[in-house]
């Protein structure tokens, strides 16, 4: 599976109200479901810096599967550049 791939299969995982969008809190609802140890929160500001300052939003300051693309493409390549 290519990337792109994963990152919508992981979307689609968040997205627990199939609306299509994720909010911070939908997006922290999603993350707890994973078990992730340790397990991420995200905070209303985490939320607004991982978005850029909302700009991968749409109106309602939501995460669409593009801008959730682009969000987990950035935090990828930053995770890279600090190794």
């Amino acid at each position: 599976e290519d990337l792109t791939t994963r990152i919508k299969y992981m979307f689609q995982i968040l997205d627990a109200d199939q609306s299509g969008a994720l909010s911070c809190e939908e997006l922290n609802y999603g993350l707890r479901k994973l078990n992730l140890h340790p397990p991420i929160h995200l905070t209303p500001d985490d939320f607004e810096v991982l978005t850029e300052g909302f700009e991968l939003c749409n109106d309602s300051n939501e995460l669409d599967p593009e801008g959730f693309e682009l969000m987990m493409r950035t935090q990828l390549r930053q995770l890279i550049q600090m190794q």
